[in-house]
């Protein structure tokens, strides 16, 4: 699908896509597009592709929460005070989006919400994206946020390595 900034004349080529879990990991996000076998998460320089177009974004009227049992969030509807940080990818080919639609998984239903970024110029623009919203019992949710943080401590000592 094809995305544009509220507030300017050009079209994004690339496909918007705001994550808010893993898949904000450099070398997560691109062993998925790359679908790379390697048992561990490559570093970046062996990949071969490089990260795509990146603004830090919100979403609003969503909170993030732990999947039980899990290493990883998941993100539904709230009340408007609620919000969601993440980051706006600009992902290259629709390829891409179907690697990232199995890593996802059916647990999750890709859908098109508003999202808020600070452009270049430090200027708050809206811009449609697509994002992964939970799609699963919620029983299987915890009732706090995840941790991102403490995924990437944890990550980092198994990975032995710098993310």
């Amino acid at each position: 699908m094809q995305g544009e900034l509220e507030g300017t004349d050009s079209e994004i080529k690339d496909i918007p896509l705001f994550v808010y879990g893993t898949l904000m990991i450099p070398n997560i996000y691109l062993s998925v597009i790359t679908q790379s076998t390697n048992r561990y998460i490559p570093d970046l320089d062996d990949v071969g592709r490089n990260m795509p177009k990146t603004f830090e974004a919100t979403l609003k009227q969503y909170k993030r929460l732990q999947v039980k049992r899990a290493h990883y969030p998941a993100i539904i509807p709230a009340s408007e005070q609620d919000s969601v940080k993440g980051l706006l990818y600009f992902v290259e080919t629709e390829a891409d989006m179907e690697h990232l639609d199995w890593y996802e998984s059916s647990r999750y239903e890709r859908i098109i919400v508003p999202v808020e970024i600070k452009d270049e110029k430090g200027n708050t623009r809206t811009a449609y994206a697509n994002t992964y919203v939970w799609n699963d019992d919620k029983k299987c949710l915890e009732t706090h946020d995840w941790d991102f943080e403490a995924y990437l401590n944890m990550k980092k000592r198994i990975w032995n390595m710098n993310i």
